[in-house]
């Protein structure tokens, strides 16, 4: 059995996995602290290649990729990070709902037999909201003697949907995919205006308050690199999220809710954890945490 559902084993282990890099970014990578975030990266590349191509496609149909390796697509790469998750979202506006998509833990499994891949998929959370997989690559790696950051994990909000038709690019990554021998993956992923507007809004989901520091870093990197960014559209889409919102059974209005990601982000701007959380993930090292905060607070002038 091996260890990955796509790519050959020898073309990873035995390998220095800072070869593995695109000559444009290796320079980024050349520290010893990359090994294991690089082996992540790879991890996650073939958790994404899956949910793609296994059942013929099925699943790239009816799912969305969003979060951080959908950021990717908006921004120049080396202005993101790390992501070892892949965050899905029902593929709404083209009529499916989380009903079609509930076999995927069984799916994986069936498709890890047939790759002889030897990753279980397990149960993480399963409640009225989240779907939580866990893939064992970290296990299995450490069998051969490497390690990962943490266990890839694939997220499908059952309630969520998406309010704008899908954008379609190569999935971006800092790895060479023909030294992997991968072909180049082309995805469906949150539009720009929906993915900001997104970020904008989780900032201030209380339940997302462990990981926020990740949406202000994207929700910054997005402005930044999206000058012609229609706002408007922003707006709307932060709106329809707010609309379908509560707390404590209480649907917040737009407003308070931006009351409450301002205050979030104060927050966060005092949580050294986060900070150095960020700052261990990010490509580029030479950011200003503080100065995120502030500018992102200034964003939601826009909102």
């Amino acid at each position: 059995m091996g260890i990955f559902f796509n790519i050959a084993d020898d073309a990873v282990i035995g390998t220095d996995p800072r070869d593995l890099v695109k000559d444009e970014y290796k320079e980024y990578f050349a520290d010893g602290e990359s090994v294991q975030k690089i082996y992540s990266e790879i991890c996650a590349l073939d958790m994404i290649y899956s949910v793609a191509r296994m059942k013929n496609g099925y699943y790239d149909r009816r799912l969305v990729l969003k979060g951080g390796m959908s950021v990717r697509n908006h921004v120049p790469l080396l202005d993101h990070r790390f992501s070892f998750d892949a965050d899905y979202d029902p593929n709404s506006v083209a009529g499916y709902s989380f009903g079609d998509v509930d076999e995927i833990r069984t799916d994986l499994t069936r498709y890890a037999g047939l790759r002889r891949c030897d990753v279980r998929v397990d149960l993480a959370k399963n409640d009225d909201r989240l779907l939580f997989l866990e893939l064992t690559y970290r296990d299995v790696l450490r069998r051969v003697g490497y390690t990962i950051e943490e266990r890839p994990k694939i997220e499908l909000c059952k309630r969520c949907r998406i309010f704008q038709a899908p954008e379609e690019n190569e999935m971006a990554t800092i790895m060479n995919l023909r030294l992997l021998g991968l072909e180049p993956l082309t995805i469906k992923h949150v539009g720009l205006e929906e993915q900001l507007a997104s970020k904008l809004f989780i900032i201030g989901d209380l339940r997302r308050g462990k990981r926020n520091h990740f949406d202000a870093y994207d929700a910054l990197r997005i402005t930044e690199s999206n000058r012609g960014l229609d706002w408007k559209l922003v707006r709307n889409l932060f709106a329809q999220r707010a609309e379908k919102h509560t707390v404590k059974g209480h649907v917040l209005k737009t407003k308070e809710h931006i009351r409450e990601c301002r205050r979030q982000l104060d927050t966060m701007k005092l949580n050294a954890n986060k900070k150095s959380g960020l700052a261990r993930l990010v490509f580029k090292r030479d950011f200003d945490y503080d100065a995120m905060i502030e500018r992102v607070k200034a964003l939601y002038d826009n909102v």
